[in-house]
């Protein structure tokens, strides 16, 4: 009968050795499976570059999913405030405009709420909003694991209707480098670097998008091109844009592991698209059509 006690008793004190552990990794880990920003910020370096490799590969459809539910519930807890819209999207062609490499924190997010503002001021109404922005800032990037290793802006707008007021604001990545970079085959590698040193090449130019758009089996290249105030080298740069284009163009058709590259990819169409913050338009396109032997 004793015997049969310790037993029973050993098989509770079990239980409850499991059901603590399993409370303490609900607690470190997510629904998509990272450690909590708290633990991440315990690990070493070497047990960092493993999360953030794991963090690129997380499809999109669940970082929506995830952020999709972080906001609804705030937004649930809180009476004086309504979803209007969100959007969340990855952009896997953006470059870091420094360096040859894709961009790693590569997500956006767009928000817009209304807030009920019935018995207040425009000022208290926007102080509210402003201190539910630092809070929904905190839940989906100081305080989130995915948010700060990948979330490139976030703008978040309030529509106060009693006041006929908008209040927006714009939060940027305050992540300076992570510890990995976006893979990439040798002959994706070579184009982008063709593209990277061409812009490179030209004072103000620079290299902001590069990759295919599947949907569309195209190659874009986007070259941002700043800073030209004077209206005649606004000119002179606007009557070169095309033979530019074609250059670039000629370039990467004549380089081995770039036709490869497209080839391999389906690709139908390549666009070189000059982003022109200084212009009427923004973007000048030029597209040629490739030859598939």
């Amino acid at each position: 009968m004793k015997n049969k006690a310790i037993f029973i008793l050993g098989i509770i004190i079990t239980c409850f050795i499991i059901t603590g552990c399993m409370g303490d990794t609900k607690e470190k880990y997510n629904s998509i499976g990272l450690p909590s920003f708290k633990e991440y910020q315990s690990l070493t370096e070497s047990e960092r570059a493993i999360i953030i490799d794991k963090t690129n590969h997380i499809p999109i459809e669940d970082v929506v999913n995830y952020f999709t539910i972080k906001i609804e519930n705030y937004a649930n807890s809180k009476e004086l405030i309504d979803i209007n819209s969100l959007s969340i999207h990855k952009d896997n062609l953006l470059m870091d405009q420094h360096q040859n490499k894709k961009l790693f924190n590569n997500i956006f997010i767009s928000l817009e709420l209304s807030i009920n503002t019935n018995n207040m001021t425009r000022e208290e109404a926007e102080g509210i909003a402003s201190k539910m922005k630092e809070e929904i800032v905190d839940i989906c990037i100081n305080n989130d694991t995915y948010g700060f290793l990948k979330i490139n802006t976030f703008n978040i707008r309030f529509i106060d209707h009693k006041n006929m007021a908008k209040f927006g604001y714009v939060t940027g990545s305050k992540l300076i480098e992570p510890l990995s970079t976006i893979e990439q085959t040798n002959e994706e590698l070579e184009t982008q670097t063709i593209a990277y040193n061409f812009a490179n090449s030209y004072e103000d130019f620079s290299l902001k998008r590069f990759g295919i758009i599947d949907k569309e089996k195209e190659l874009y290249i986007e070259i941002a091109i700043y800073d030209i105030c004077d209206v005649d080298n606004q000119k002179e740069v606007l009557d070169s844009l095309n033979n530019l284009s074609d250059s670039l163009y000629n370039k990467i058709m004549s380089n081995i592991k770039s036709t490869q590259y497209i080839q391999s990819n389906n690709v139908d169409i390549v666009t070189t698209s000059f982003y022109l913050p200084w212009h009427e338009e923004d973007f000048v396109k030029y597209s040629y059509e490739v030859k598939n032997n």
